[in-house]
């Protein structure tokens, strides 16, 4: 049985190794909107929302499956406010996916556009049910809408959105769960039909 332990901590391991070398070469987060095209500092008007509530942390697979889904939530929270503090809180500062994420938000914002729409959502997540030390693989199938991008001047880009994309979070755990390395794999992206 000790074995057993110790040769799936190993497959977990190596899984882990594979997925964060992949992350630093591959990166990104699904559905990040297009680059504004306006010029201009005007800052844009987002309403106020409270930031979503973390989950119960516990060194265990199905805490670390709704762990997955609070970061998920942090994303759409931080699209629609511009408050990326909690996704810095949860974030590992060696996660290059989560600096970019961060970064495209902050980008927006200072752009002045306003994300409508485009709203994430979890279809499934499944993490390896062992035993929880250091982390664990979250595995997850999302799905994201259609929006719009609306820049100061009053144009708009569509933002097409997805059925049905794959990721795959490395989380640390250290009495709390932060998100070490984010993939999304665009083979398995299918986007909404166009109109």
């Amino acid at each position: 049985m000790n074995g057993d332990h110790r040769e799936t901590s190993c497959r977990v391991v190596l899984l882990l190794a594979a997925l964060l070398t992949l992350a630093a070469c591959t990166g990104g987060s699904p559905g990040t909107p297009p680059p504004s095209t306006a010029s201009g500092t005007t800052s844009a008007s987002v309403p106020a929302s409270p930031a979503p509530t973390a989950p119960v942390q516990e060194a265990t697979p199905s805490s670390a499956v709704e762990f997955v889904k609070y970061f998920w939530a942090l994303y759409n929270y931080a699209y629609a406010t511009y408050d990326t503090k909690p996704l810095e809180a949860i974030s590992d500062k060696k996660c290059d996916s989560c600096k970019k994420l961060i970064e495209d938000v902050h980008r927006i914002a200072a752009d002045g556009t306003v994300i409508k729409g485009f709203e994430l959502t979890v279809l499934e997540a499944v993490s390896p049910d062992i035993e929880v030390k250091t982390g664990t693989l979250v595995v997850a199938s999302l799905q994201q809408q259609k929006g719009t991008a609306v820049a100061p001047d009053g144009s708009s880009t569509a933002l097409p959105g997805f059925k049905s994309v794959r990721s795959t979070t490395a989380l640390r755990w250290d009495g709390t769960w932060h998100i070490e390395a984010l993939n999304t794999e665009s083979k398995t992206s299918k986007p909404w039909p166009s109109e």
